[in-house]
């Protein structure tokens, strides 16, 4: 007789739905696999069966082949259609095997012949309920190698772009330095460029750090926030000033739609201009020169919103549902540029990704609109805050 079955890692027993218009069968059999470990519900007629299955899982359904209503092959057929992960044995008399052979074509598992022997229906259904546990154990190594392959993808990224955006900064900082530690005598304006072009890159760098840690700081759940109470149109206001030069190089016009009664909401302001900048660093460098970037503020039903219109070259529809992703970018790593502001400039491919991440850590979320050759909107949407009480 088979052994009985202990619950998949402390999960909730295996379960078998008993369907058959004798009583007496269901009530052996209930009886019998309850005694094996199993949890067991019964139903008299194939109609009830369905419905029973339809509203709960079971891992298996045992099944009468002739019933009234609905009989075993078709309950085994509408069975897998609507849950094709449940398997069904299906019991028969002699004189109707070959329609359990038909069910076994629409799915069944196996079928067992009445009068049933209790030790080969226990047999059965242990051999049954292996194959559904080595399934799941597949489906878990299925997706496990699923990600390490992502993984895999991932990592090359990650090496091809991060080695280009620290090198091009490093190797800079080294032959500007080399220069000035020469005995080369430099002008005073040109030694001033120099310390510039050094400062620049240097920004760079820190950049680039600044971007892997706010990744590995939300990746491990430690994005702490320090919220207070803000308006987006002051935030807005800052980022204008902090791009202006970007915009200038560019030609770009940045105009500003600010909402004049937007609430005050709860936000970590470094976080969220954090997150605006980045929003019209992308529509500058995905804009052609002379380009129009329009800045809007308002309100909706679940709070607030700040949106970045441009009307550059728009992302194809098949990219838009990547380009939140961590190390995305549109164009090939194998072409990477390295520019926050440069037209199709490259980067980490962490900007958008640090902009959903910031927002969700919020509780709000992030949206794309985009059509290529017209351009695209990027829109924040942000909780309001609770009005202020007045102390008692």
């Amino acid at each position: 007789m088979a052994a009985p079955v202990t619950p998949r890692d402390g999960r909730q027993k295996p379960t078998v739905l008993i369907a058959d218009d004798e009583e007496s069968i269901r009530t052996i059999c209930s009886r019998f696999l309850a005694s094996q470990g199993y949890e067991t519900d019964t139903a008299s007629d194939g109609l009830e069966a369905l419905a029973k299955l339809l509203d709960r899982d079971y891992d298996i359904v045992l099944t009468d082949v002739k019933m009234p209503g609905l009989d075993g092959v078709e309950l085994v057929e509408k069975g897998k259609a609507e849950k094709p992960y449940v398997q069904f044995i299906v019991m028969t008399a002699y004189a109707s095997v070959d329609v359990a052979v038909r069910a076994m074509k629409c799915g069944a598992y196996d079928f067992l012949l009445k009068p049933l022997d209790l030790e080969q229906l226990g047999l059965t259904v242990e051999r049954c309920y292996q194959t559904i546990l080595l399934r799941e154990e597949n489906e878990l190594l299925r997706l496990a190698n699923q990600r390490l392959r992502e993984l895999h993808v991932t990592k090359e990224k990650f090496l091809a772009i991060t080695s280009h955006e620290l090198r091009t900064p490093v190797s800079n900082i080294k032959s500007f330095a080399e220069f000035l530690l020469s005995d080369e005598p430099l002008p005073p304006e040109e030694r001033k460029q120099f310390y510039e072009i050094l400062r620049r890159n240097l920004d760079e760098l820190e950049q680039v750090v600044e971007d892997m840690h706010s990744i590995a700081m939300a990746q491990d759940g430690m994005m702490f926030l320090n919220l207070e109470r803000g308006n987006l149109n002051h935030e807005v206001t800052l980022v204008r000033a902090q791009v202006q030069e970007a915009l200038q190089a560019r030609k770009h016009e940045m105009v500003l739609e600010l909402d004049e009664d937007l609430p005050y909401t709860e936000f970590d302001s470094l976080r969220i201009r954090r997150a605006i900048r980045e929003l019209v660093q992308n529509a500058i460098k995905f804009t052609p020169d002379g380009g129009r970037i329009v800045v809007r503020t308002g309100t909706t039903q679940e709070g607030v919103f700040v949106s970045v219109e441009d009307n550059g070259i728009g992302i194809p529809e098949r990219e838009q549902e990547h380009i939140f992703e961590k190390f995305y970018e549109v164009q090939d790593s194998l072409y990477h540029s390295s520019s926050k502001t440069a037209f199709m400039g490259g980067g980490l491919g962490l900007g958008l990704n640090i902009v959903k991440t910031i927002v969700e850590a919020h509780g709000g979320r992030v949206t794309v609109e985009s059509e290529v050759g017209k351009g695209s909107r990027f829109t924040i949407y942000l909780p309001t805050a609770p009005p202020e009480t007045s102390p008692s």
